[in-house]
This record gives C-alpha cells, sequence and structure tokens, in this order.
C-alpha cells in the first residue's frame, strides 16, 4: 500500500476473498511520503467472519533505505521556532543543518536546507507537490504559516527517483485539509525592546536598539460539501523593523582630496609605481567620478580613532501571504489544489 494515494492520516484496511474469512486492520498511521506494507492471512470460513486487528506499534520502513524524518504537527506548532518557519525543524532530522536569511538585509535572499556535507544549492523542497524553491538560484522563498502545516518530511538520502529535481535533501510539506467540522485559529507573536533587557555592547547613555516585530494571522477550515469537498483559507503577515550598533571606516576630509599624509603606508602612483611625495595625489589626478561617488554615498567620520565612524542599521520588513487548498473527494480518488500568493518588501537604511 503505497501512502502517495491517500493523505496522511490514519486509515482501516479491509481485505475479502470469496470462501475466506474477512480480515481488517485499523488504526493503520500514514506519514507523508511513507510506503506501508500489510500483510494479511485469510482463513478459510464463513464470509460473514471478520478477524480484525488493531494496529499499536508504528509501522516498520522495510521497502526501503531511504533516510530521512516526518517532522508531524505536534512538532510544529507547539516547539519554539523564532520567525515562525517550519525549515528551522529540518534540523531534527540526522545530518541536516539550514542556512537562514536574513529578511531584514535582503529581499531576495531564503532559507537553504543542507544535508550530509552536500552543496546547499542542492535541496528540493515541495509544497503538496508543487516545488517552492526559486528555480535560478536554489533557496525556499515561501514560507507556508506553520499553522496550516499538516507535517513535512526531509528525505536526506537515499530516496527513490521520483523524488527527483536536485541531489541533495528532498523535502515535502503538506498543508492542513479541512474536515467536517468548521475550526479556526487567530494569532500574533509579539518581540518588543521595551520587554527586552539592554544589549551587552549598547551601554547608557545610548538607546536600546530598536526592536518590533508583530507577526500576526488566521487559519480557518472547514466543509463545502460534507464528506466531499474542504477548503482551508490560511493569512500570515509580518511588520518588523529592528536596529543594530555598527562601526566603520569613512575617508577623512583630507583623504577626500588626496592627502593621505597621516597614513603610514606608502601611497604609489599605479604608472610606474613610483610613490606620490608625502603620500599626497595631485588633484589632476583625482577622478571625479570617483569622487562625486565618495561625497555623496559615504558619510564624513563621526568619531575620532582609526575606526571613525559609528551608526545603526535599520532594517523593515513588511510580508503579506495567503494559502488556500480545496480538497474533493469520492470513494476511490482523492483530488488536491491550493493556490498561493506572497508579497514581500525590505528595505535597509545607515543612518
Amino acid at each position: 500500500m503505497r501512502s502517495g494515494i491517500w493523505r496522511p492520516g490514519e486509515y482501516s484496511v479491509e481485505v475479502q476473498a470469496a470462501g475466506f474469512r474477512s480480515a481488517r486492520a485499523t488504526n493503520i498511521v500514514i506519514q507523508i511520503n511513507q510506503q506501508a506494507r500489510l500483510d494479511f492471512s485469510l482463513q478459510v470460513g464463513d464470509v460473514q467472519q471478520t478477524l480484525e486487528v488493531s494496529a499499536t506499534a508504528p509501522l516498520l520502513q522495510t521497502e526501503n533505505a531511504t533516510l530521512g524524518e516526518v517532522v508531524g504537527h505536534e512538532r510544529v506548532v507547539n516547539l519554539p521556532l523564532n520567525g515562525r518557519t517550519f525549515t528551522q525543524l529540518a534540523q531534527l532530522t540526522p545530518g541536516v543543518r539550514i542556512s537562514e536569511a536574513n529578511l531584514f538585509t535582503t529581499s531576495t535572499g531564503g532559507s537553504r536546507i543542507i544535508a550530509n556535507g552536500a552543496r546547499d544549492a542542492w535541496e528540493q523542497v515541495n509544497l503538496d507537490g508543487i516545488t517552492m524553491v526559486n528555480n535560478r538560484s536554489n533557496y525556499i522563498n515561501l514560507y507556508p504559516s506553520i499553522e496550516a502545516v499538516q507535517e513535512f518530511k526531509v528525505q536526506s538520502g537515499n530516496y527513490s527517483a521520483e523524488y527527483g529535481g536536485n541531489a541533495g535533501p528532498n523535502v515535502n510539506v503538506q498543508l492542513r485539509s479541512g474536515t467536517n467540522q468548521f475550526h479556526g485559529t487567530l494569532f500574533e507573536f509579539l518581540r518588543n525592546d521595551h520587554l527586552d533587557a539592554r544589549g551587552y555592547f549598547r551601554p547608557e547613555p545610548f538607546p536600546k536598539d530598536v526592536l518590533r516585530r508583530n507577526q500576526f494571522g488566521a487559519v480557518v477550515s472547514g466543509p463545502i460539501r460534507r464528506d466531499r469537498t474542504f477548503f482551508m483559507v490560511d493569512y500570515e503577515a509580518a511588520r518588523a523593523s529592528r536596529e543594530s550598533a555598527s562601526t566603520n571606516i569613512v575617508f577623512t576630509p583630507a583623504q577626500r582630496q588626496g592627502d593621505f599624509s597621516a597614513f603610514s603606508g606608502v601611497i604609489r602612483d599605479p604608472i610606474g609605481n613610483d610613490p606620490f611625495s608625502g603620500n599626497v595625489i595631485p588633484l589632476s589626478r583625482l577622478n571625479p567620478v570617483s569622487l562625486n561617488l565618495i561625497n555623496t554615498y559615504t558619510p564624513p567620520p563621526n568619531t575620532a580613532g582609526p575606526v571613525n565612524y559609528s551608526g545603526v542599521t535599520v532594517g523593515r520588513l513588511t510580508m503579506d501571504q495567503g494559502l488556500t487548498r480545496l480538497d474533493t473527494t469520492s470513494a476511490t480518488t482523492t483530488r488536491c489544489s491550493f493556490t498561493t500568493s506572497i508579497r514581500a518588501a525590505t528595505s535597509r537604511i545607515s543612518i
């Protein structure tokens, strides 16, 4: 029995043959991407008699040598996550680590899952069977709300050819589906510098680094047509800003005019490799385009010493995303479809 035919969940399987008693196995838990083998021994007898076996232990994986780990819904929603991305839970799989993007400083990066020393660009991640990695440089560019995730599996090696795409870890994420009962979840997670202690490298009288993060949303699921058609709708948003103190080295007013006499090294002319007299570059040798770039885009010094500039970097993040899933079931088939949309913007400003 292959679980790819059905969604992950608990199943009962019954076997019948003419002239034999029926046999039934119940409480069979099938996880995502699992192949389950069930052996039945039918006894001769009245076809009205049924032998029922209740599964009490997890099914052993004897069909293949795949290395991996299933992360179920309880761990997804209950384990603490900084940023609430399911990728952090991939590290529960042996041999797996992750590389997380700093969304405050980039709008194009994304998380990467790395297994057993493979390159970070070799991952493949699917959401309900559809790829969710960037097709130019492999990284994850969609993070479904963890409330909308049923479970996911990280396969780190020896998986079969059906899980192609890349040679690294293969991750399959299963979204929750609706049931005959309506369910809803509202959530908001707050981080704020007013609730935090002062950073060690930001002593008085400097103000504490600003940290504001609000991550909120809702998940609603239920029936459209009882026992036949179900829906799940998820919305999640983030509004965040973060400051971090930093230092740098910038050109002094004299250096902007070509005067490097305070520099202990030797400034040489690239034409002929002769040293400039007194480490002063003649104004005629200074490129006006370079001068304009330096004076426009680099600030003047504001502190004394070799490291002559200090300030804070402010990163801002705005994110809105939505997921919908529609399930239609019948006696023999299950069809699933979903649509996704995501909008994210980041900005980085130094002051």
